[in-house]
Protein backbone atom coordinates (compact mmCIF):
# COMPACT_ATOMS: atom_id res chain seq x y z
CA UNK A 1 0.00 0.00 0.00
CA UNK A 2 0.68 3.64 -1.02
CA UNK A 3 -0.61 6.69 -0.15
CA UNK A 4 -0.77 9.79 -2.53
CA UNK A 5 -0.20 12.92 -1.56
CA UNK A 6 -3.98 13.75 -1.04
CA UNK A 7 -4.31 10.88 1.67
CA UNK A 8 -6.16 8.17 -0.21
CA UNK A 9 -4.07 4.74 0.04
CA UNK A 10 -3.50 2.74 -3.11
CA UNK A 11 -2.86 -0.75 -4.29
CA UNK A 12 0.95 -1.31 -5.49
CA UNK A 13 0.39 -2.40 -8.51
CA UNK A 14 -1.28 1.16 -9.08
CA UNK A 15 0.41 3.26 -10.81
CA UNK A 16 -2.01 6.55 -10.38
CA UNK A 17 -4.39 7.70 -7.41
CA UNK A 18 -8.00 6.91 -7.87
CA UNK A 19 -9.15 9.57 -5.71
CA UNK A 20 -7.45 12.20 -7.36
CA UNK A 21 -5.51 11.00 -10.46
CA UNK A 22 -2.58 11.53 -10.08
CA UNK A 23 0.50 9.64 -11.66
CA UNK A 24 2.50 7.85 -8.70
CA UNK A 25 6.17 8.25 -9.21
CA UNK A 26 8.66 6.64 -6.98
CA UNK A 27 12.35 7.32 -6.54
CA UNK A 28 13.19 3.62 -7.86
CA UNK A 29 11.51 4.36 -10.88
CA UNK A 30 12.68 7.65 -11.41
CA UNK A 31 16.17 5.91 -11.48
CA UNK A 32 15.00 3.42 -14.18
CA UNK A 33 13.92 6.34 -16.22
CA UNK A 34 17.55 7.02 -16.30
CA UNK A 35 18.80 3.75 -17.44
CA UNK A 36 15.81 3.44 -20.51
CA UNK A 37 17.45 6.15 -22.25
CA UNK A 38 20.23 4.02 -23.12
CA UNK A 39 17.87 0.87 -23.78
CA UNK A 40 18.15 1.51 -27.96
CA UNK A 41 22.20 1.98 -27.60
CA UNK A 42 21.81 -1.53 -26.06
CA UNK A 43 19.69 -3.16 -28.51
CA UNK A 44 22.23 -2.03 -31.44
CA UNK A 45 24.88 -3.47 -29.16
CA UNK A 46 22.74 -6.74 -28.76
CA UNK A 47 22.57 -6.93 -32.66
CA UNK A 48 26.51 -6.30 -33.02
CA UNK A 49 27.17 -9.48 -31.00
CA UNK A 50 24.56 -11.26 -32.87
CA UNK A 51 25.88 -10.52 -35.83
CA UNK A 52 29.54 -10.68 -34.85
CA UNK A 53 28.90 -13.98 -33.55
CA UNK A 54 27.22 -14.99 -37.00
CA UNK A 55 30.51 -13.96 -38.90
CA UNK A 56 32.77 -16.46 -36.38
CA UNK A 57 30.45 -19.41 -37.44
CA UNK A 58 30.87 -18.89 -40.86
CA UNK A 59 34.02 -18.70 -40.60
CA UNK A 60 34.63 -21.83 -38.74
CA UNK A 61 32.19 -23.73 -41.16
CA UNK A 62 34.26 -22.16 -44.13
CA UNK A 63 37.21 -23.35 -42.51
CA UNK A 64 35.88 -27.33 -41.72
CA UNK A 65 34.38 -27.06 -44.84
CA UNK A 66 37.92 -26.29 -46.78
CA UNK A 67 39.95 -29.08 -44.41
CA UNK A 68 36.58 -31.71 -45.61
CA UNK A 69 37.08 -30.94 -49.25
CA UNK A 70 40.83 -30.97 -49.21
CA UNK A 71 42.26 -33.57 -46.31
CA UNK A 72 39.42 -35.85 -45.79
CA UNK A 73 39.58 -39.40 -47.35
CA UNK A 74 35.96 -39.40 -47.38
CA UNK A 75 34.12 -41.21 -50.65
CA UNK A 76 32.28 -38.63 -52.77
CA UNK A 77 29.04 -39.69 -51.06
CA UNK A 78 30.60 -38.61 -47.67
CA UNK A 79 31.66 -35.68 -48.53
CA UNK A 80 28.21 -34.55 -49.82
CA UNK A 81 26.99 -35.86 -46.67
CA UNK A 82 29.41 -33.39 -44.84
CA UNK A 83 28.65 -30.43 -47.11
CA UNK A 84 25.26 -30.59 -46.58
CA UNK A 85 25.00 -30.87 -42.70
CA UNK A 86 26.96 -27.91 -42.66
CA UNK A 87 24.97 -26.47 -44.62
CA UNK A 88 22.07 -26.92 -42.48
CA UNK A 89 23.94 -26.23 -39.63
CA UNK A 90 24.41 -22.38 -41.35
CA UNK A 91 20.95 -22.10 -42.34
CA UNK A 92 19.39 -23.00 -38.57
CA UNK A 93 22.09 -20.27 -37.45
CA UNK A 94 21.00 -17.98 -39.29
CA UNK A 95 17.26 -18.47 -38.04
CA UNK A 96 18.25 -18.03 -35.20
CA UNK A 97 19.93 -14.89 -35.79
CA UNK A 98 16.50 -13.63 -37.75
CA UNK A 99 14.71 -14.94 -34.71
CA UNK A 100 16.78 -13.24 -31.84
CA UNK A 101 16.93 -10.23 -33.57
CA UNK A 102 13.22 -10.03 -34.34
CA UNK A 103 12.42 -10.71 -30.78
CA UNK A 104 14.45 -7.54 -29.76
CA UNK A 105 12.67 -5.31 -32.24
CA UNK A 106 9.35 -6.71 -30.86
CA UNK A 107 10.01 -6.01 -27.73
CA UNK A 108 11.36 -3.05 -28.22
CA UNK A 109 7.81 -2.39 -30.32
CA UNK A 110 6.04 -3.26 -27.60
CA UNK A 111 7.35 -1.21 -24.80
CA UNK A 112 7.26 1.90 -26.88
CA UNK A 113 3.53 1.78 -27.17
CA UNK A 114 3.30 0.87 -23.80
CA UNK A 115 4.91 4.13 -23.27
CA UNK A 116 3.07 6.41 -25.92
CA UNK A 117 0.00 5.10 -24.14
CA UNK A 118 0.92 6.04 -20.42
CA UNK A 119 1.78 9.57 -21.89
CA UNK A 120 -1.52 9.76 -23.53
CA UNK A 121 -3.17 8.89 -19.96
CA UNK A 122 -0.94 11.72 -18.29
CA UNK A 123 -1.61 13.90 -21.48
CA UNK A 124 -5.20 13.47 -20.75
CA UNK A 125 -5.23 13.72 -17.06
CA UNK A 126 -2.85 17.25 -16.88
CA UNK A 127 -5.76 18.75 -20.25
CA UNK A 128 -8.59 17.43 -17.64
CA UNK A 129 -7.29 19.24 -14.83
CA UNK A 130 -6.08 22.48 -16.72
CA UNK A 131 -9.78 22.47 -17.87
CA UNK A 132 -11.30 22.55 -14.35
CA UNK A 133 -8.77 25.34 -13.95
CA UNK A 134 -10.00 26.89 -16.23
CA UNK A 135 -13.75 26.95 -15.78
CA UNK A 136 -13.18 27.13 -11.67
CA UNK A 137 -11.14 30.70 -13.05
CA UNK A 138 -13.91 32.12 -15.34
CA UNK A 139 -17.48 30.88 -12.84
CA UNK A 140 -18.48 33.02 -10.56
CA UNK A 141 -18.45 31.25 -6.94
CA UNK A 142 -21.65 32.05 -4.85
CA UNK A 143 -21.06 34.52 -2.29
CA UNK A 144 -23.26 32.78 1.26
Amino acid sequence: MWTCECGEFNNDEASFCVACKKVRIVDKQKEDIKEAVHETENMFRKIQEFILLDIALLCIVAIVSFVVAVYADFDPDDKVIAYILLFIVVILFQLFLLIGILRMFYNAAINAERNTFFLQKIYELVKQDETKAEKEETDPKPNF
